[in-house]
């Protein structure tokens, strides 16, 4: 059976916004496990009572209470322990499609839109021909 994980937090500002997502989603999902993105760029297991309890998300930094691994060996984790990464982040990495892109090429599953990745980091080399003049 496949864990799910809400993966939030990020390595830019939007971190902050990031945290509320999170919080929004853990409601829904009372039963995945919590991942932090740390800007040192580790990732961070976090307790539901910390993601919780964190007042002010957009004002206040959200601070992990945990060691943390690099995001390689979280994502090899992730793959190892079959999980589906439900994405709760924004901007920077997460938004440019370059998470997705790795996530894809390990083979772990996300929610978010493949195609809308895959064309924002695909080279413009599909635009269709001017039509000519006769």
């Amino acid at each position: 059976m496949m864990r799910i994980t809400i993966l939030f937090g990020g390595t830019n500002t939007e971190r902050l916004v990031s945290v509320a997502s999170a919080q929004a989603l853990h409601e829904a999902l009372p039963e995945a496990d919590l991942w932090f993105w740390d800007v040192s760029d580790t990732v961070h297991e976090v307790r539901s009572q910390a993601l919780r309890s964190h007042a002010r998300p957009f004002e206040d930094p959200f601070k992990p209470g945990t060691r943390g691994i690099g995001l390689e060996q979280a994502l090899d984790q992730a793959k190892a322990e079959q999980r589906l990464l439900v994405l709760a982040l924004h901007g920077g990495r997460a938004e440019n499609g370059e998470l997705q892109v790795m996530c894809e090429m390990l083979g772990i599953p996300f929610t978010g839109s493949v195609l809308s990745i895959r064309l924002r980091t695909s080279p413009p080399f599909a635009t269709p021909p001017k039509p000519r003049s006769m």
